[in-house]
């Protein structure tokens, strides 16, 4: 795999896209490792970028992109065939993404462990992932967010908590899922304005609905 401990910049064009994959005859998911990209606590890496590219058949080392205390930007690209997670963001990696599509991943289109983290998330399509779906875990909400701007469902694994003084925007047309005994505690301002014809949704990820699944919604 591609380990980064310094800058990635990977920026083609429409007609001179970036290729990252496998050397094989035929494509397996899982081939290779990906591409990590790595800093510290006390030294996170920003600056790195990735537009026009294909990543795929990675994932033998958590996702096709891992990110760890890492800010990567993503746009027009395509992560495919990954054994595991399209993308993986471990605590501090934060990715900020738009125009770009998750296919064929075996666990999630893209998940970030650390639910305190405010990805830029745009435009995003997702299929024949394990879950087409956004996950997000457990983690404290400060200053403004939005949820919803991804275009694919948001699946919070783990309690997500809005801080005081923090707000937490829910565009119309978003559904929310949450992971069994998980749930949303509001200290600071939740506006969730939903329309007639763009509905918000919050329920739980399941495959059959059963209630108390997940804990709902506080606001403290």
């Amino acid at each position: 795999g591609l380990r980064v401990l310094g800058k990635l910049t990977a920026v083609g064009t429409a007609t001179q896209p970036i290729t990252f994959t496998g050397q094989f005859t035929t494509p397996v998911a899982g081939w290779w490792d990906g591409i990590s990209v790595v800093g510290t606590e006390n030294a996170p890496i920003t600056g790195s970028a990735l537009s026009y590219v294909t990543l795929d058949y990675g994932g033998n080392y958590y996702a096709n992109l891992y990110l760890s205390y890492a800010t990567v930007t993503v746009t027009n690209s395509l992560l495919r065939g990954s054994s595991q997670d399209g993308l993986y963001a471990w605590l501090g990696g934060l990715a900020n993404i738009t125009d770009t599509t998750f296919t064929n991943n075996q666990d999630y289109a893209l998940r970030f462990y650390d639910g305190s983290v405010n990805p830029s998330l745009a435009r995003l399509t997702a299929t024949g992932n394990g879950y087409n779906l956004v996950a997000m875990g457990g983690g404290t909400i400060s200053g403004s967010r939005t949820w919803g701007t991804a275009g694919l469902p948001y699946n919070i694994t783990g309690d997500e908590t809005v801080a005081q003084d923090a707000i937490l925007t829910v565009q119309p047309g978003t559904e929310v899922r949450f992971d069994r005994y998980a749930g949303l505690r509001v200290l600071g301002k939740l506006t969730a304005l939903g329309t007639a014809t763009q509905p918000i949704t919050f329920t739980g990820q399941f495959t059959t609905p059963l209630a108390g699944w997940w804990d709902g919604i506080s606001v403290v």
